[in-house]
Order: structure tokens, then C-alpha cells, then sequence
């Protein structure tokens, strides 16, 4: 924050030369309050000029808040938990279900390139009874299958 002091200079400043920029830039950065931001974009022509001077402000603060935390900052070792620990619930085999929805000629092609034949097999067994049309080909690939 701007000592009163200073406000006071800065305010004869602007008095003096109320076009000069750079003061309402230097008003905004060391306020950076939306106040003092909104006096500045009104004033000043250059508002990307503005957006930098304020971002570097503000990562310089960031960057001093952050150096001094570390340097005052000991980290201590974390303490065993004396909360007795309960049995985990194995949730994967809920999420592994097959569903037929997922019955796919590619589906049955990834499952036979990775090398899961008896389950590429079973897809080409739904999908021979929900499409009998294409019996044949169906056919002709779980031979494939039990070949390999």
C-alpha cells in the first residue's frame, strides 16, 4: 500500500499534470486495488502496457510471499495414523463387468490382437446370435481364433 505521504505527492502530480500515465500505473501497482486498476485503464492509452506492468507486480509478490514461506517454513515428518485401518473395497471388479453393449466386431478384433482369444471368441458367439445374417462370417472367424 502507498504510505499517506506518498498519496499525497502522487496527488499533486496529478493535480500538476493530469494526463501523465505512468503515475496512475504506479498508483495501480502498488494499490492493486480494482479502484486504482479502474482509474488506470480509463487513463491510460496503452492497456496491454498496463496488463504487463501489473502481471510482473503481481508475480513479483507472488514469487517474495512464496520465497519467504519457504525460508520460514521447517517441514516436519508426517506421524504414523493411529486410526485403525479398515478393509479396502476392491471397486475394479464392479468397473470390469462386461456388458453386451460393447459385443463389437472391433471390439472381438482388439480383444484377439491383445491377445484375449477365448474372450474375442465369446463376443463373436453374441454377435453370431444378433445378427444371424452374417453367420458365416462369424463362423469363419472364430475358426481363426481357434487356430491361432
Amino acid at each position: 500500500m502507498i504510505s499517506y505521504t506518498d498519496s499525497q505527492k502522487w496527488e499533486k502530480i496529478i493535480q500538476k499534470y493530469p494526463y501523465f500515465q505512468n503515475i496512475y500505473i504506479l498508483i495501480a501497482k502498488k494499490n492493486y486495488s480494482t479502484t486504482a486498476i479502474a482509474q488506470a485503464a480509463i487513463r491510460v492509452s496503452d492497456r496491454i502496457y498496463l496488463k504487463k506492468k501489473l502481471s510482473s507486480s503481481k508475480k513479483n509478490t507472488q514469487n517474495t510471499l512464496i520465497t519467504q514461506f519457504l525460508n520460514h517454513t521447517t517441514l516436519k515428518p508426517s506421524q504414523t495414523s493411529t486410526v485403525p485401518t479398515k478393509p479396502v473395497e476392491d471397486l475394479t471388479q464392479k468397473n470390469t463387468l462386461w456388458n453386451d453393449q460393447f459385443a463389437t466386431i472391433t471390439m472381438a478384433e482388439i480383444m484377439k490382437k491383445q491377445g484375449y482369444k477365448n474372450e474375442a471368441r465369446k463376443i463373436y458367439e453374441k454377435l453370431l446370435l444378433k445378427f444371424p445374417q452374417k453367420k458365416t462370417y462369424f463362423q469363419q472367424k472364430i475358426k481363426q481364433i481357434e487356430k491361432n
